[in-house]
């Protein structure tokens, strides 16, 4: 059997039950990953999928990631895929080109709730 997740949440499950972490024979303790090893793994996630960032979207990615690590969860960074598309979909008054398609701007990593309703993008 192998079992996964956050030391304190792993701790609460195996107290669940007396004598269950004793079952599982082997316990293994990985230190969490660094904001800049989630960015590029982020990155890598990105270049797999075709899509791309500005500038200006990876320092906001890079801001969403430090955010969303001192909150409750944090589990995973999806924020951008899902925007991106909503912006597509409002530009009906031009013809999108492939660069269009790829790319994940600042706006849509900055509107997610963990800047609260967004922030200002750079100047």
């Amino acid at each position: 059997m192998i079992v996964a997740g956050y030391a304190d949440r792993m701790d609460r499950f195996f107290a669940s039950s007396p004598g269950f972490r004793w079952r599982v024979a082997h316990h293994s303790d990985f230190p969490d990953y660094t904001s800049e090893e989630l960015f590029e793994i982020a990155k890598l996630m990105l270049a797999q999928q075709s899509y791309r960032s500005s500038e200006a979207g990876k320092q906001a990615f890079r801001q969403y990631i430090q955010h969303r690590m001192r909150q409750p969860h944090f589990a995973n960074a999806r924020p951008g895929a899902r925007r991106q598309a909503t912006r597509l979909s409002e530009s009906r008054s031009r013809t999108l080109s492939t660069e269009d398609l790829m790319t994940i701007e600042a706006g849509e990593i900055r509107a997610t709730h963990v800047f609260e309703g967004g922030i200002e993008p750079a100047r």
